[in-house]
């Protein structure tokens, strides 16, 4: 390997750490994030550069290993770790936390369904229960078999919520029941 290539190789260290190191960074500024899931960088090897073959196995020898040179490495994934965080009493009584998996269902501003863990919620001046950034939260309604929900996730207004109790018992399921697909991008703090 020629000395361009060695300092080549070591620069591709020098880059993939530094985004290690920037996930790290976030990780620590968004430590009392509301709900904040962690991350962690996954690093893998460039191109071998074979110099030698080796040789097989004969009588008189066990053979050698291929001589090969690496040529780097790169950042292959950075993974978010969805283990289970500890519950905290904020003393809001429209606050929620999740227990296992799942996400709340938002109701983006363009229409499409926004998901997040952050439970931070409130009752706005209709009685819809919303975000903190005032993002309104979608609910499947339960029916009157308590058991089973309707499929369609939609906006609801809690109007007994005014009320210190209410006249009949109000249900409804305020979570996505799977976790983040493959191809849903995270758009921020919801």
């Amino acid at each position: 390997m020629s000395l361009t290539g060695a300092m080549l190789t070591g620069f591709t260290g020098i880059s993939a750490n530094s985004m290690g190191i920037a996930t790290v960074g976030n990780n620590l500024a968004n430590i009392n994030t509301t709900a904040f899931k962690g991350q962690r960088t996954l690093f893998e090897t460039l191109l071998y550069q074979t110099v030698n073959e080796g040789e097989a196995p004969s009588g008189t020898s066990g053979g050698t290993l291929p001589r090969q040179s690496g040529t780097g490495t790169q950042v292959s994934s950075i993974q978010r770790d969805f283990r289970q965080g500890s519950f905290e009493s904020t003393g809001f009584q429209s606050d929620l936390a999740i227990d296992g998996e799942g996400f709340f269902i938002l109701d983006g501003p363009a229409g499409q369904q926004l998901y997040t863990r952050d439970g931070s919620f409130h009752l706005d001046e209709t009685q819809t229960l919303v975000s903190a950034n005032g993002t309104a939260v979608q609910v499947f309604p339960v029916t009157a078999r308590a058991a089973s929900r309707s499929d369609r996730c939609r906006t609801s207004s809690f109007p007994w919520a005014r009320r210190t109790r209410p006249s009949r018992p109000h249900r409804c399921f305020l979570m996505a029941d799977s976790t983040l697909q493959p191809g849903l991008r995270l758009l921020g703090r919801c």
